[in-house]
Formats: structure tokens, C-alpha cells, sequence
């Protein structure tokens, strides 16, 4: 099974919504509601693996954590 990024469920969602303002052809609330909820999920477990990711690089800090360190810091504050 193929999953979908989020930006492409988004833009999903904004064709329903033109689609079911400017045709007559019927979208229920149901089907975006459903989608919507797939986001908010999506975007839900993308927050907590960037969380944990950024915690596996600060809490030990090794040589293979420097590029992160710089990518936030900069070097030596700069």
C-alpha cells in the first residue's frame, strides 16, 4: 500500500471543497472530515518523530551529532 504525503492529502481536501461549493456533484462532510483527520494524524506522528530525532542528537552528544549542532547554532554561536 502506497501512503500519501500530508501536502498531497491537503491539496485533496481543497479540490473536495471546490468541487463540492462549484458542481453539483455531492461530497459529504464525512469524506473530508475523514481526510482531515488522516492529516491531523500524520502531522501528529511526523511532530513526535522530529521531537525524538532532535533528542537522539542533543541528549548524547558524539561527533555525528557536530553537523546538528551547527545546523541549529551555528559554530560557536556565530
Amino acid at each position: 500500500m502506497r501512503v500519501l504525503p500530508t501536502y498531497v492529502l491537503k491539496d485533496i481536501i481543497l479540490i473536495l471543497g471546490m468541487i463540492r461549493k462549484w458542481t453539483e456533484y455531492e461530497i459529504t462532510k464525512k469524506t473530508i472530515h475523514k481526510i482531515s483527520m488522516v492529516v491531523t494524524i500524520a502531522a501528529q506522528i511526523n511532530l513526535i518523530m522530529l521531537i525524538s530525532e532532535l533528542f537522539k542528537e542533543f541528549y548524547f552528544p558524539t561527533h555525528h551529532s557536530m553537523s546538528a549542532q551547527y545546523l541549529f547554532f551555528g559554530l560557536d554561536g556565530h
